[in-house]
């Protein structure tokens, strides 16, 4: 009968050979890992640490965003132009400015590294996308406090607007 339950499980017949052959795994534990393994060393991206791993996941993860070359907004703050970031990216940017331990880490990995024009580039493409944008903001004279001015003049200008608006506003309600 085909109601739950009152099946006759012992009159149903199993090719057993072939149940085994389809459910299962033949193959050595050893050989599994080895076929694994190498297609992601392969694909795996050599890369080298030189600051802390959290912070250069976060940077990167920020800095993705932007969609800039580290060159051209080195060039940016050296000039002082915030170009169209707003002070939300501002600060994100000057957070991950390099401290005095991430430069001399820098610095020393790129001396090691950098015996010829070549060498120095594969060693500054080696770095995480954190330590690139950081190589290229070291060669920012005063980095820091030119952030610290492109933000107050953007936050300068949106603050006068708004008062600008009350002021409006204030005036012409007395004038009535």
């Amino acid at each position: 009968s085909m109601i739950k339950g009152s099946y006759d499980f012992e009159s149903l017949k199993v090719d057993q050979a072939e149940f085994e052959s389809l459910f299962t795994d033949t193959s050595k534990p050893g050989d599994k890992k080895k076929e694994t393994e190498k297609p992601a060393a392969s694909k795996q991206k050599k890369s080298v640490q030189v600051i802390d791993a959290k912070r250069g996941m976060n940077g990167g993860i920020i800095l993705a965003r932007l969609k800039i070359e580290f060159s051209a907004l080195a060039d940016m703050v050296a000039e002082m132009d915030s170009g169209n970031f707003d002070d939300t990216q501002l600060k994100a940017l000057r957070e991950f400015l390099p401290t005095k331990d991430e430069r001399a880490a820098i610095d020393q990995y790129i001396k090691q590294a950098s015996a010829t024009e070549e060498s120095l580039n594969a060693a500054i493409n080696d770095f995480c996308t954190c330590e690139k944008y950081m190589y290229a903001m070291m060669k920012v004279d005063m980095a820091d406090e030119k952030f610290e001015c492109m933000l107050f003049k953007y936050q300068f200008d949106h603050k006068l607007n708004e008062l600008m608006n009350s002021v409006t506003t204030l005036i012409s309600a007395c004038e009535e």
